[in-house]
């Protein structure tokens, strides 16, 4: 068996096979049947060492090849429950999904905030992508995404995709995943980017109605401008449209987990056949 692996082990410890040394005693025990190994390069700039990641890397290696037999019968019954319990959510999924399109997700809190968040845009310079804004307002988008993410509707969308995620994670490991708070998930930066759009088009909306305003209104009336029902309009379409994009973003991120998706279900069974035929796949 250490033969069989001593790749991956002289990988572990960082250490090249051309200079790889290595000698095991076996230790028959009854109680508790163990080897020694003893391995070190010859190599005149040695570098080689042994971390917690190389360690837990050889657990698994190891652990996978012993118990190869009995992990095959672990691995097919957490893939059934896996695939019964994405079509119990598929039903529920579907009907929050609806909710999120009707504007369950936006009150006016949000809608506020969306509106600042537009102006704001509005007088930034450079490229309008989540990644190339300001410090500042890249932590109002966080803010928004976050405030969007308490919502009872968007909250059980993100809990759903987080149990889908999980099942499939739980047929490799024991290790599930953090459920981080929506704006840092990098899963769902997609969101991010489309509040950016909606909002840079939404403030470039609100600059014309702006002008528009101030020429044709009487200057007693001007004051009311940014609180009046055609603004509001604005906004609350920006809202729709952002809130179209929330739900395709939510539903192709769940469906990367769902067995009902032939080419994703046909590649998720080739990754687990290969743990289960020893080749220590990571995920």
């Amino acid at each position: 068996m250490v033969r069989a692996q001593i790749d991956d082990i002289a990988k572990a410890h960082y250490i090249d096979l051309t200079s790889l040394k290595w000698y095991v005693a076996f230790h028959n025990e009854s109680h508790h049947p163990h080897i020694h190994l003893l391995l070190y390069s010859t190599a005149e700039a040695d570098h080689s060492y042994l971390s917690k990641k190389g360690l837990d890397n050889l657990r698994r290696i190891l652990g996978t090849e012993i118990f190869k037999d009995d992990l095959r019968e672990i691995y097919d019954r957490q893939t059934e429950e896996r695939n019964k319990l994405t079509a119990e959510m598929r039903s529920e999924f579907k009907s929050l999904i609806e909710r999120v399109i009707a504007g369950d997700a936006f009150d006016q809190t949000l809608l506020v905030k969306l509106e600042e968040l537009a102006r704001r845009l509005n007088g930034c310079s450079g490229k309008k992508q989540y990644g190339y804004l300001p410090k500042g307002i890249k932590a109002l988008v966080d803010e928004l995404v976050d405030d969007l993410a308490s919502n009872k509707t968007v909250d059980r969308l993100y809990e759903l995709w987080y149990q889908a995620k999980c099942s499939v994670f739980a047929t490799y490991t024991d290790q599930l995943p953090e459920r981080l708070p929506l704006s840092q998930e990098k899963t769902f930066k997609a969101i991010q980017n489309a509040l950016v759009y909606e909002a840079t088009r939404l403030g470039y909306e609100l600059s014309k109605a702006d002008t528009a305003s101030s020429r044709d209104r009487p200057k007693e009336k001007r004051e009311n401008k940014n609180g009046g029902t055609h603004h509001n309009m604005k906004v609350i379409s920006a809202a729709v449209r952002f809130a179209g994009s929330l739900a395709r973003i939510f539903e192709d991120n769940h469906k990367k987990y769902d067995p009902e998706d032939d080419d994703i279900d046909r590649q998720l069974r080739r990754e687990i056949q290969a743990v289960k035929n020893g080749q220590n796949l990571v995920m």
